[in-house]
Parts: C-alpha cells; structure tokens; sequence
C-alpha cells in the first residue's frame, strides 16, 4: 500500500507538505508553553514593549531594505542559468539600501523612539534583528522551491526554541529592565542561526551587479510592500484595537483564541511552501489541468484540518490554559478558524498573481479587505466587545476571497481553477460544521462529545479520500 502511495503523483508534494505542518506546530506549540515564563518574568508594561519590538522589526525589515530581497524565489522558478548573479545583485542593493536607511534612523533615534513608544536603547538591537530577518527570508526563498523542506523545517524549529532557551538565559540574568533579557537573549540566538544560514547561501551568490536584475526585483518587489504592510495590518489590527478601546483584558482572550485559529495559518503556509516548487513548474510548462488538481487536493486537505480545528479547538484550549479565565475567549476560535479557511482558498487563487508578475493586483486586494476590516471593527467592537472582532475578520477574508476570484478569472483571465469542485469540497465543511452546532454537545471535553465529534470527522476523511483508499486497500 506504501509502494503504492508513494506512486501517486500527489505524494511527494504530500510528503513536504506534513513536513512542513509538523515544524508549524512544534513552533506553534512553543509560542504557547512561552506565555506563562513571558508573564512570570516581564511586567504588563515589559511584555508590551517586547511584543511592540517584535512587530516593528517586521515593519522595519520591509521599508529599510524596500523590499529588494522579496523577489529571490520568483527568480529562482524562472529556471535561468544567472541565478547567482542575481542573488549577488539581491544582496549588494539589499544591503546598500538597509544600511543607508539604518544610519538614518540610528542618527535620530530618539525622535523616532518617541514616535513609536519605545525605549532609545532598543533601536540599534531593532535595526539588527530586522536585518537578520532579511537573511532568513532569503534562506527560505532559496531551499523552498528546491522542495527542502527537511532542511527548512529543522531550521525553523531549532532557530525558535534556540532562541526561547537564550531569552529564558537572558531573562535570568537581568535584573533590571528585564525587557532587555529577552531583546538581547533572541537577538544573540538569531545572530548565531545568521551564521549558519550565511553559510548555507554563499554558493548560490556571486558578487555582481546588473541593472537587468535590478530593474527586475524593482518590479516585482515594489508592489508588494503596501501588500505586505496592509496583510501586516489586517492580521494585527484587530488586537491592537482592542488593546486601546476595550481592555488589556479582552485583548488577552482574543490574542489566546487567535493562538488557538492561527493553527490552521500555520498550515496553510506548509500547504504553499510543500506545493508551490511543483505549481511553478506546471504553469512555466502550460500544464493547466495538473495545477487544478493539485489545488483540489490542497482545498482537501485545507477542509480536512479545517474541520479537525473546528471540532477540537475549544478541548485544546481548554488543556492548554492552565487559568480558566481563559476560557471565555474560546468561543469565537471556530470562527477565526474559518476566517482562515477563507484566506487559505484566495491563496490558491492569488498564486497565478505571483506567477503572472502582477503584484499591483494583490495589493488591491488586500487594500479593499484592510479597510472593510477597520470599518467594521471600528463599528462593531465597541458595541459587541472583543468577539466581533473574530466575525469581522472574517467577512474581511471572505470578501478577500470574493475579489482574488474575480480579478483572477475576470480581470487577468489567469487559467481557470476548479471553482464548482472547490465550492462542493467547502460545502462538505459547512455542512459538518451544521451538524456539529445542531447535534454535538458544546462541553469542552465531554466523553460523548468526543466520541461524537471523532466519528463526525471520520465521516468527513472517508467522504474526501474513499475512492483514493478502497482501491489501494482492495487491491493489496
């Protein structure tokens, strides 16, 4: 049966993909056992500047280096013979940019510590991390499409509980500012995994310079930055709100529901990285219809972990918040979960943007969703409280999906994806997701529930892979 399994056409990009999923939640699963050694050591006030930290140094990573690194996997499918060339042209423009736009900042430091709220001393650590965070996006648009996902997932997980071991060591030995421990901790661990990434890239570089290059990562990169920024925005506004007009409090439940959701963005990102090398080759071949069964097999996959999420989240929250003040938030976890059910079905649809070039599109986008996003959560929040923001996110991602079909089918004319088998294979879920509201206690935990709920999703796997399974077991 293995022999046979391993002959599907489908089984290789399967394969990457589990690999892939399962550093997703070693990662996930740090990022929650971190929480109550963060709280211990760092006051409310520590713990928002950390946080803060972290999310400017994404921001500063894109507009310090303009987005000149973001075009290196794009290169890298075009399958051209110069492809070190490129990267030395990437690197010696990246690292020119950075350093001109870092000396800049570093200069008026204070100004800009103000501007953003926090302390002086954290800008020139910030300038650093976010340009080690460069070197590992360029790491990974590198090994992905050559389908290394053991290399990639390995680094991603030992890079993130390195660090975590670092910043508990850091948080240890600060005794004032302890904020300081965990900046100084996780920018001593990322700087050490720089060094061995540096190493993994050198032979794909050779240090030249070509306007033809230049010119190409300029037009592929530079309209993704307000992408780039305005998916940032979507994915971060809601907390941020909630954080200001409703409370410290509310915003705790729905970071820890959000941690919960993010599982399946989590997974989704395997589903890309584990298929994208092999999409790329069939659309530069013209092979049209191997890409929509490809992406039929991911929108199965998608509704399977999908519906695993909505059945078990509220028992998985339950196990992991050791305080039950937690448990309140949990309710709206199936739907942040959904939400991104949606946003995992658009990038299946935005990836025929990336391969066309048109990353204009895809800002557009995302822009339109942004906005809706902020309308109703600066609407519906202060009536509703912190729940609504789950709901308007997803109407956010559901009209994200509405417009990367239309501007795909209808403004691009990009080849067409299986919409009516997408649409029946969404349908299986929503239909699960009825049965399970209307029959199934909602009792985190319950014996019966869980029985019920295990046979439910059992139901769902046969529906979606029985005619794939009978034959290789008939036939064994």
């Amino acid at each position: 049966m293995l022999n046979r399994l391993n002959e599907l056409s489908f089984f290789e990009t399967f394969r990457n993909i589990s690999t892939y999923f399962s550093a997703q939640v070693a990662i996930q699963a740090l990022g929650l056992i971190s929480l109550p050694v963060y709280t211990y050591f760092l006051s409310t006030e520590e713990y928002g500047i950390v946080n803060v930290y972290i999310s400017y140094s994404l921001v500063f990573g894109i507009l310090l280096s303009l987005n000149l690194n973001g075009a290196v996997s794009r290169y890298f499918y075009e399958e051209k013979e110069d492809f070190k060339s490129f990267m030395g042209t990437t690197i010696i423009s990246t690292t020119s940019i950075f350093l001109v736009f870092s000396l800049i900042i570093f200069l008026f430091r204070g100004q800009i510590a103000a501007f953003i709220n926090l302390p002086e001393k954290v800008i020139p650590w910030l300038l650093g991390f976010s340009f080690m965070a460069i070197i590992f996006s360029v790491y990974l648009q590198i090994f992905v499409p050559q389908k290394k996902s053991t290399l990639v997932s390995w680094t991603q997980v030992v890079m993130h509980y390195f660090k975590f071991s670092l910043i508990v060591v850091g948080l240890f030995l600060m005794s004032n500012e302890t904020y300081m421990g965990k900046i100084k901790g996780e920018f001593i661990a990322m700087f050490l995994v720089c060094l061995f990434l540096i190493y993994k890239i050198y032979p794909y570089v050779k240090l030249a310079f070509s306007k033809k290059h230049l010119h190409y990562i300029v037009n592929y990169s530079f309209p993704l930055i307000p992408f780039i920024l305005s998916g940032y925005i979507l994915h971060s506004f809601d907390q941020f709100y909630i954080n200001a007009n409703v409370g410290q409090s509310e915003a705790g439940l729905y970071s820890f529901a959000y941690k919960i959701g993010m599982l399946l963005a989590g997974f989704i990102t395997a589903l890309l990285n584990g298929s994208n090398p092999d999409y790329y080759k069939w659309m530069n071949a013209s092979d049209f219809n191997a890409a929509g069964m490809q992406v039929i097999s991911l929108t199965k996959l998608l509704v399977l972990a999908t519906a695993f999420l909505v059945l078990y989240a509220v028992d998985l929250g339950t196990l992991l918040a050791r305080n039950e003040d937690f448990h309140e938030g949990l309710a709206i976890v199936p739907i942040i979960v959904g939400g991104y059910f949606l946003f995992g079905l658009s990038q299946f649809y935005n990836r025929g943007i990336y391969f066309k070039k048109k990353n204009i599109y895809l800002t557009v986008i995302v822009l339109i969703a942004v906005v809706i996003n902020i309308a109703l959560n600066f609407y519906y929040i202060p009536i509703y409280g912190y729940m609504a923001a789950a709901y308007t996110t997803f109407v956010s991602y559901l009209v994200m999906l509405f417009v990367s079909l239309f501007v795909t089918q209808f403004v691009l004319k990009l080849p067409k994806l299986p919409g009516k088998r997408i649409l029946i294979l969404s349908l299986y879920l929503i239909l699960l997701v009825i049965v399970y509201y209307k029959f199934i206690p909602q009792t985190a935990l319950d014996p019966f529930g869980l029985i019920l709920k295990t046979l439910l999703f059992g139901l769902l796997a046969a529906t979606l892979y029985g005619k794939q399974i009978k034959p290789l077991i008939l036939n064994n």
